[in-house]
């Protein structure tokens, strides 16, 4: 791009440069019209200063009417308009097309900043803001995208996680990390089972899908050992875990 950019500023120097030898022509052949012009009413005036002053009445009065037609054809032939610039040999620039194009592509790097983030916008993926096991990581990916439905390039701030137990109302620790220019991944490790509600939000604002309901059950691991084991029986009456 910077190749083609270096290539139309010259070409366009070029057009410009034969643009103003053009003018400066034009504008030439119009100063000789002018000056000629003035030449000669210059020498109609020194004629009749130089007969009013030289000459007797008889004289003027006879010159009357040679000097008032000389006077009619001078300022006949002469037109004020081309005391304005003529517009000759003007060059219509249009645009490289290849070079248009070219640009075109680059436009959103170069020309238009990035619009900002669009809470409303953003989305999640993952099993993470559905599911959950105490004990265990959950996992699940925020994805940031902005007012042009792209991916953001630049980092987002003021991005929250907040994942609240509905039955203990306490609130789980996340870890969040950015892992893309528009991902961040977030890790958390439930302590009690049930519905928890999970809040994603950007500057305060949630984003689409916010709040979530994530529901989390006992692990093999949280359950534990049989306080009681009865052995010498043909079937179980029931079964007896720990509190958990």
């Amino acid at each position: 791009l910077q190749q083609a950019l270096e290539q139309r500023r010259t070409e366009l120097v070029g057009q410009l440069d034969q643009l103003t030898q053009l003018k400066l022509k034009s504008l030439a052949a119009e100063r000789d019209q002018v000056e000629l012009l003035h030449t000669q009413l210059t020498s109609c005036l020194e004629y009749v200063e130089g007969s009013l002053t030289t000459g007797t009445q008889e004289e003027i009065l006879g010159m009357k009417g040679s000097l008032l037609q000389q006077i009619s054809q001078i300022t006949g032939d002469f037109n004020s308009g081309i005391l304005a610039p003529k517009e000759e040999a003007n060059i219509l620039l249009v645009a490289d097309s290849d070079l248009h194009h070219a640009c075109k592509g680059f436009a959103g790097v170069v020309d238009q900043p990035e619009k900002p983030v669009c809470p409303e916008k953003c989305y999640c993926t993952g099993d993470g803001i559905k599911n959950a096991k105490i004990g265990e990581l959950a996992t699940f990916i925020v994805h940031a995208v902005n007012g042009s439905d792209k991916e953001c390039q630049q980092p987002v701030k003021g991005l929250s996680i907040e994942l609240v137990s509905c039955r203990a109302n306490t609130k789980v620790d996340c870890q969040m990390r950015q892992v893309g220019e528009s991902k961040y991944e977030v890790q958390y490790q439930p302590v009690n089972r049930g519905q928890h509600q999970l809040h994603i939000r950007i500057k305060g604002k949630s984003i689409k899908g916010s709040p979530y309901t994530v529901v989390v059950r006992p692990s093999l691991q949280s359950l534990g050992k049989p306080v009681r084991i009865i052995g010498n029986v043909r079937s179980p009456w029931g079964t007896a875990v720990n509190s958990k």
